[in-house]
């Protein structure tokens, strides 16, 4: 690990611990509530499901994930409803996506791990899936217990234009950054998601607490629970 030069981390279930499960219930049925004046819930749920895979599916570097995502959206609600959404969409993410913080704790190992890096001159880059609009990301990290300022960049719904688990997700921040990914540590909580980094020649560390795993064999280069983490982190990197 003497090479490492920059670390990315995931956020939801990595420096964000999080039940996945009622975090997407509270969020859907927060999100629904508050758009349930222009957009019956169940079809607003559903144009929101099928422009979110839309994102995820996307190869095109000529649209960020927001103009896939809206032009999505718009095909299926048509361009009246889009223009009001936008807006509306706006208003829950400043007031109610808050609801959805129940589900979310904080990670004191997670932070000191952070922290530990940056004082130790590692670039630290938040590489978080990005799908949900720029305040939503905000209001995260927030929660996670973090500044913007503690991250060197972070993949932006309104920026980049692929989502996890692409391996266009990662050459982009690649790009981005004038990183060599032989020097980057990818850390995750998704073995999906976020080892596939290890393709392009990152060193991948997993998190087993909030672990998300479709099946797929897990191969990265360390894994263990958040306390393990901070102590193996400050083992390391010195």
């Amino acid at each position: 690990m003497e090479k490492i030069t920059t670390v990315l981390f995931d956020l939801d279930g990595t420096l964000l611990p999080m039940d996945a499960e009622n975090f997407e219930k509270l969020y859907l049925k927060s999100l629904a509530k508050h758009t349930g004046a222009l957009l019956e819930p169940e079809k607003m749920l559903k144009s929101v499901y099928i422009g979110q895979k839309a994102m995820v599916e996307s190869t095109d570097a000529t649209q960020t994930n927001a103009d896939v995502f809206y032009d999505t959206f718009g095909s299926i609600v048509g361009p009246e409803i889009k223009s009001q959404m936008m807006d509306i969409l706006d208003e829950y993410y400043l007031n109610d996506f808050v609801l959805a913080k129940e589900a979310t704790s904080q990670s004191q190992e997670m932070i000191d791990a952070v922290m530990h890096l940056k004082s130790v001159n590692k670039r630290v880059i938040l590489a978080t899936n990005p799908i949900l609009p720029r305040i939503a990301t905000d209001r995260r990290i927030e929660w996670a217990g973090f500044e913007l300022e503690d991250f060197e960049d972070i993949t932006r719904f309104e920026e980049n234009h692929f989502c996890k688990p692409s391996l266009q997700y990662y050459q982009e921040i690649i790009n981005d950054n004038n990183l060599i990914p032989e020097h980057c540590l990818m850390i995750g909580n998704d073995v999906e998601e976020d080892l596939i980094a290890s393709q392009l020649g990152m060193k991948t560390w997993l998190i087993e607490d909030d672990l998300i795993h479709r099946g797929t064999e897990i191969n990265c280069d360390w894994r263990g629970s958040r306390k393990e983490f901070i102590t193996k982190i400050k083992e390391t990197f010195q």
